[in-house]
């Protein structure tokens, strides 16, 4: 390796630099790059998905679907769940016990290669979601437009009387009403202010924290964040340095359906309240590795990937061999049937044309639902002592407990419709299905966990990105994040990256620089 030239030198290269790499990160173009190979590897094979515990709606379209699309079943249950989390949590929160209550929103993400056929379920699966979105925004198109046009008159009306208040304010003429009945005439109008029309919005993929926060202060009050291209999400101003705290925090004030208020001097105050949120995130294991890498691992400290059914299902390439589309695919159907009918159902809203805040029907557990919940809370508690098999992702086991009740709920509304009762069924099967997502959370979190090697390299690969111009190894032990701040470190975390084909060194003007692989980010 060429010697350390001093900062004056260095700085000299950068001009070169950039006009040999058009990237300013350091990403080199072209194709000569290799795939990346995943940073984080899930610890042996996963348990077999379990099946029986959907509910039967859920269970047969996600059976009949991936016979055909052959994804592996996760892929598929997660699309199915994603799409009846949408549909019921409008409707129904869910209570614990008299003290524990909360919103049944379900945060799924779910890890694949590409090529796995994670668009082609999760198009499929939301088919329903979206139709009824087109038809709805195409009923409601007229009373958009009368209202759009009774609010250009009342708003040139308004400014007409708040002009003529300036007016008699500065001491103009005395002719016409008076400064007390203009000021009466303002307050009248602003009574008969033209009410937007709430027009549905179901899905949002890429979205600043403040831009959410105004979209669901304003806007439908139940959505999702959905995308089966977590990249976009991941990658987005979003989850910039400079943004990553807000946004997931906003996402946890949103899982636990708490009010959060943004105050901004320059766009306005935004209180959101009353507002529901399903995440359905399907990422590329680079992806995935950069979330879990992004504020040198923000999204653990944080809690923000302890709320997520996380799932990396083995893969079916190399085993699905054509088959044609079936002229009728009945279970979906009544899959999509159950879904519309919910979305048709009236929100509960507590002043409806106001801010639009929920109040959805609250479920109990039955009694035997009750007692089965109380098992599985301290079965679960157990695993997370020290040496138990959930030790080392404490933070999910901790959210467990209440996402079977969540998955019991949704699974219980779209089978019976909206009720105020949960069944030791129901939450028997919510209860199998959490289980085997922790034990998804334990085999894809824990590798990470277990090597210091592969975090540093992940926390390192996210400062590389964010650098700009050239970056040398001496670079990383004056500016990079501080646990690589040790020569031995430093040089284990880029022995990874360079090893997967995240990075590469290459000489510029005699000076050797890192290079980030641009594949490495899809």
């Amino acid at each position: 390796m060429a010697s350390k030239p001093d900062d004056a030198a260095w700085d000299d290269l950068a001009s070169e630099f950039a006009a040999k790499y058009k990237d300013p990160s350091g990403d080199a173009g072209g194709d000569d790059w290799p795939e990346p190979q995943p940073l984080i590897r899930p610890l042996g094979e996963p348990e077999s998905y379990p099946l029986d515990a959907l509910s039967p709606t859920l269970r047969d379209a996600v059976v009949e679907y991936s016979g055909y699309g052959q994804q592996p079943v996760p892929i598929a249950a997660a699309a199915a769940l994603g799409a009846a989390s949408l549909a019921v949590q409008g409707l129904v929160d869910v209570a614990r016990d008299d003290g524990l209550r909360g919103p049944v929103s379900l945060f799924l993400l779910t890890i694949a290669l590409s090529g796995e056929r994670k668009t082609s379920a999760d198009k499929r699966f939301r088919e329903a979601t979206r139709l009824w979105q087109a038809d709805e925004r195409k009923r409601l198109d007229p009373d958009v437009k009368e209202v759009a046009i009774a609010t250009v008159a009342w708003t040139a009306e308004h400014d007409g009387i708040v002009a003529k208040i300036k007016r008699a304010s500065g001491g103009g003429s005395s002719k016409g009403p008076s400064l007390e009945a203009l000021k009466a005439m303002l307050a009248d109008l602003d009574k008969t202010r033209p009410i937007p029309v709430l027009v549905p919005s179901l899905f949002i993929e890429d979205a600043t924290p403040e831009a959410l926060a105004l979209a669901l202060a304003n806007g439908w009050p139940s959505t999702s964040l959905w995308s089966d291209e977590a990249g976009v999400v991941i990658g987005s101003h979003a989850m910039s340095d400079q943004t990553v705290i807000r946004t997931m925090a906003l996402l946890n004030r949103l899982w636990d359906a708490l009010p959060f208020d943004r105050r901004r001097a320059t766009s306005g105050d935004v209180t959101v309240r009353g507002r529901r949120l399903t995440v359905n995130l399907m990422a590329q294991p680079t992806v995935f590795s950069a979330l879990v890498g992004i504020g040198d691992g923000l999204a653990r400290g944080l809690g923000f990937l302890a709320r997520f059914l996380l799932s990396w299902p083995t893969s079916t390439m190399g085993t699905r061999f054509y088959k044609p589309l079936p002229a009728v695919l009945p279970t979906l159907g009544e899959f999509d049937r159950r879904v519309r009918g919910l979305l048709e159902m009236p929100l509960p809203f507590e002043h409806a044309g106001t801010d639009n805040a929920l109040v959805p029907l609250l479920m109990q557990l039955s009694a035997p639902a009750r007692a089965a919940w109380i098992s599985f809370f301290d079965d679960t508690e157990r695993t997370v002592a020290p040496g138990g098999d959930a030790a080392p992702v404490g933070d999910v086991a901790a959210k467990t407990a209440e996402q079977a009740v969540r998955l019991a709920a949704i699974m219980s509304v779209v089978e019976q419709g909206v009720g105020d009762s949960i069944s030791l069924e129901a939450m028997e099967a919510g209860c199998a299905i959490a289980a085997w997502h922790l034990g998804e959370a334990r085999r894809i979190l824990a590798s990470a966990a277990a090597d210091p090697a592969t975090a540093d390299a992940i926390s390192l690969l996210h400062w590389l990105r964010g650098r700009t111009g050239p970056t040398a190894r001496h670079h990383i032990l004056q500016f990079g994040p501080a646990r690589l701040r040790d020569k031995s470190r430093r040089d284990g975390a880029l022995k990874r990256l360079l090893e997967t084909d995240h990075v590469r060194e290459v000489s510029v003007a005699g000076q050797s620089v890192l290079l980030c692989n641009p594949k490495s980010k899809e």
